[in-house]
């Protein structure tokens, strides 16, 4: 999932502005693969084990240095866009997150960034999904 210039994000209830992107990938880290006897291709693949990565990079303001968040920090990562094709339809992203990494660029042409890297984390400790979607009923 790739959303650009989001409407609003928040994490952990700290509003941030000026978000670029946000960025939900998926990995399989571990994978049952299984064969059948009439050739040489899968018959059977599950991912038993994934990783949700996310990535949001924010444009900084002139002379803002921002000390949090820090690597280990968790929250809810929730960032809200209006979806493609004129829908009008808004739409909600929250993130059961914990903040891995947070490094700063600058360019020419944007300035000063900051990406911060979070890991999202089940909140059962099991098959719950850390990402979830839903229609944004505040839809400013």
């Amino acid at each position: 999932m790739l959303v650009l210039n989001p409407r609003r994000v928040t994490f952990a209830g700290e509003a941030w502005g000026e978000v670029v992107s946000v960025v939900v990938d998926r990995q399989a880290v571990k994978l049952v693969e299984s064969f059948g006897d009439a050739g040489p291709h899968c018959v059977l693949v599950d991912a038993v084990e994934q990783r949700v990565a996310v990535t949001v990079v924010q444009q900084l303001a002139r002379g803002e240095v921002p000390d949090v968040p820090r690597p280990g920090d968790a929250g809810e990562l929730v960032f809200a866009y209006a979806a493609a094709g004129g829908s009008g339809r808004k739409v909600r992203v929250a993130v059961s997150a914990v903040v891995i990494g947070v490094s700063h660029g600058v360019g020419l042409k944007q300035g000063a960034t900051r990406t911060v890297t979070f890991r999202g984390v089940s909140s059962d400790g099991g098959a719950g999904d850390p990402v979830s979607v839903s229609e944004d009923a505040t839809g400013d």
